[in-house]
């Protein structure tokens, strides 16, 4: 007599939730890799925003700065006026740091136009905390510091930048 044949083909129910558990786990793993890289991703490209518009303001305080006649700083530090050899107008050039970011006002004359009226420039910038964004450092020499805030981390920037001109007085602007 012979015994019914067993089929084995197909699978058990125990190794279908082994592979079903085992294919979650793995989706988990990519699914957190993927999201990880991503928000890596999104943090470093903010940080390089916030390091490029810092170097913007850097350097458009620094070229105002070294083409100045006279300048001076107002409002116990947050905010710089400068009167340069440019003609026309971009003679003069103010900056100020406001709770809305950087206000910079660039015409021929500004004698009347109040700070509060300066359009915002970068909304990003902000002070740095314990100290004061325009120092005078001597006679033809400022030193700036503000941060330039980004979603992560803001990006700090200091420095010094000086007059290449000797002080002329601030004729046709700020008076």
């Amino acid at each position: 007599m012979s015994t019914p044949r067993q089929d084995d083909d197909g699978l058990s129910l125990i190794e279908v939730i082994v592979y079903v558990v085992v294919l979650g786990i793995l989706m988990i793993v990519v699914t957190m890799i993927f999201i990880n890289t991503w928000t890596a991703q999104a943090s470093v490209a903010s940080q390089t925003q916030a390091t490029t518009r810092g170097q913007l303001v850097a350097s458009q305080f620094e070229r105002a700065l070294r083409n100045a006649v006279d300048y001076s700083i107002e409002e116990s530090g947050t905010v710089l006026k400068i009167n340069t050899t440019f003609t026309g107008t971009r003679q003069c050039q103010g900056f100020a740091l406001t709770d809305s970011g950087l206000a910079m006002t660039i015409t021929s004359n500004n004698a009347e136009q109040p700070i509060a009226d300066w359009p915002i420039w970068q909304d990003r910038v902000e002070a740095i905390t314990g100290t004061t964004p325009f120092t005078d450092v001597d006679s033809t020499t400022i030193a700036y510091a503000f941060n330039a805030v980004s979603d992560s981390a803001p990006v700090r920037f200091t420095g010094d930048t000086y007059m290449r001109n000797q002080r002329a007085g601030m004729d046709g602007c700020w008076e």
